[in-house]
């Protein structure tokens, strides 16, 4: 993940200020370096759309390139042949083990033990050039190390974290050329080395790349200066944390960019979720496609701060692409889909009707999608005939036995439409409601809370201030009369206020209230009761606390419960008998 994001940035950086990208691989590392891993990068780098101006270049077929430069080092007294153990070298770090807590103290110096090769290897610096050749062919078969000086200090400008400064005395006498081992000819370059030589070249002039290679940069600063060239400009960018703020691994998930492929995210959201990742444009943009990333990326927006992987909102910026994009470029990452999933047909593809259609469909589901198989998951019974119900919603809305033969009924309804819009499906939905009198469907019921003790006006125990309807919600209901005498029914608003939570709104929907001297109940558009809640008028006995539920299942459960009194009459258009 880290590798993609950072890829992400030099190709941003290169294109947008008309520079070459080039890509490296970097595969000296025998023992971790495998083609299966480095086939999956490329890969990798191709969903994301990140283009390559030239290579891949790979650094195990350069070990020439790399042998005439440790010759070089070697002639000019930089570097030296060290005789020691392979495990004493093993990373290029001879740091000596001391205590514990003073090495763990802020600031305090790193002390470091030389190689007792380096005064042997001295007169090497005097003495005939050494070849790589003469190397290999020692006994002993040396490494090589490079020859820090002592006593100064090495600076270098950083485009993220500004100015560094580092003490020679606390960097060791790194590897260059690791001894060869069993079979092989010639040993191997380490990373210092070869990313050096590479850089020189190949006329390198930025090098954005983790911060976890902030304590690598002065090794290679001298290599620079040994080598005669020009030390480029580096750009460090903050590391990617997992949700615990701990370095991001397998344990927290997916950390592969063919994982998330796979899973069904769309390259374009992927690469403008990555792009964040440490980050600004400089405002509180997010949804950035990439011709607006390109315009716009600069190093002077990447952060010092470590960025946290968050997946949920991975998951929002698929979304939001998914219902953004425009829709003749999101369909052939649905085709791909359907295809995977074995239910795509060939005359979706051809331009005429059946693409028309196809776009219309993709276009009417994709605002409730938000990955890419979901189209050929839930969605698949707009594209395929064969398909198998939910068990488990079936037996949570397939209850009553009458809805097979409703929706059989409703099909036919259906079918007989001359135009097909929302309209029209309500008013044959509707129409074979009624002439069943069975009830499909019934609205979202939120209970109503009155937040004001009941007083002699009902208006006032009321107290709602009503704000303009949401555009989303039905119109409000008709007034409601109950045929049970001194109840009345007032049809909410979609959107309620009340003064006692300040600007903080409830939404209602298809709710009537009824009230009392002595309570007010909660119904739904069918005059089922749900709840009931006491709030005593001034002079009336308080029942248990005043702000209790009570749920009923029927009218004639809360007549039991508490007989009606007499009514106040609202003044809100209702009457009253």
């Amino acid at each position: 993940m880290g590798g993609a994001r950072t890829a992400l940035f030099n190709w941003l950086f290169a294109r947008s200020t008309g520079g070459v990208f080039i890509l490296r691989v970097e595969d000296t590392d025998a023992e971790r370096n495998r083609p299966e891993l480095v086939e999956g990068i490329l890969e990798s780098l191709k969903w994301l759309g990140l283009d390559w101006d030239e290579g891949p270049i790979h650094q195990s077929s350069r070990l020439a390139l790399y042998a005439a430069a440790v010759e070089k080092l070697l002639a000019s007294g930089a570097a030296y042949l060290c005789n020691c153990p392979l495990e004493k070298y093993a990373g290029g770090d001879a740091a000596e083990p001391g205590d514990d807590a003073a090495a763990a103290a802020k600031n305090a110096p790193r002390r470091v033990v030389r190689c007792s090769c380096r005064e042997r290897g001295a007169t090497v610096a005097t003495g005939a050039a050494v070849s790589a050749s003469a190397v290999v062919s020692t006994s002993e078969s040396p490494a090589v190390r490079f020859r820090v000086p002592l006593g100064v200090t090495t600076q270098f400008d950083d485009a993220v974290f500004g100015p560094r400064e580092i003490s020679n005395d606390e960097i060791e006498d790194f590897v260059l050329l690791r001894s060869p081992r069993a079979g092989q000819q010639q040993g191997l370059p380490t990373y210092q080395l070869a990313a050096v030589v590479d850089d020189v070249d190949m006329r390198i002039t930025h090098v954005i790349r983790g911060a976890d290679h902030l304590s690598n940069t002065p090794k290679q600063v001298l290599l620079y200066r040994a080598l005669g060239a020009a030390v480029p400009v580096f750009a460090h960018v903050p590391l990617i944390l997992g949700p615990d703020r701990t370095r991001l691994s397998k344990r927290h998930g997916a950390t592969s960019v063919g994982s998330y492929r796979d899973e069904g995210f769309l390259p374009e959201a992927f690469a403008n979720f990555l792009a964040l990742l440490g980050w600004s444009p400089g405002d509180d943009s997010e949804f950035l496609r990439r011709a607006e990333l390109l315009s716009r990326f600069s190093l002077a927006g990447v952060s010092r701060t470590n960025a946290v992987f968050d997946r949920p909102k991975l998951e929002w910026f698929n979304q939001q692409y998914l219902q953004k994009l425009p829709i003749d470029e999101l369909l052939p990452a649905v085709e791909a889909g359907l295809r995977s999933a074995g239910i795509w047909r060939g005359d979706w593809a051809a331009s005429g009707a059946g693409r028309e259609w196809f776009a219309h469909t993709v276009d009417l589901l994709r605002p409730r999608t938000r990955l890419l198989p979901n189209f050929a998951h839930w969605g698949r019974a707009f594209f395929s005939d064969d398909f198998e119900y939910d068990p488990a919603a079936c037996a949570k809305f397939w209850k009553d036995h009458r809805v097979p033969g409703l929706l059989a009924h409703l099909t036919d309804d259906l079918s007989l439409l001359k135009e097909w819009n929302h309209d029209a499906c309500d008013a044959a939905l509707r129409s074979r409601a009624e002439t069943r009198a069975a009830l499909i469907s019934r609205p979202a019921f939120t209970p109503c809370r009155c937040l004001r003790r009941w007083s002699s006006s009902a208006s006032r125990a009321l107290s709602i201030a009503c704000a303009s309807p949401c555009p989303r919600r039905q119109p409000p209901l008709p007034p409601l009369r109950h045929p049970l005498r001194r109840k009345f029914f007032l049809p909410l608003p979609s959107r309620v206020r009340s003064p006692a939570f300040g600007e903080r709104a409830k939404t209602y929907s298809n709710t009537y209230l009824v009230v009392d001297n002595a309570a007010h109940i909660c119904y739904d558009s069918v005059c089922q009761p749900k709840s009931i809640r006491i709030v005593p008028r001034p002079g009336f006995p308080r029942h248990r606390a005043p702000y209790y539920f009570y749920p009923f299942s029927s009218m004639n459960a809360f007549f039991r419960f508490r007989k009606p009194f007499i009514f106040s009459a609202f003044t809100h258009g209702c009457t009253s008998r």
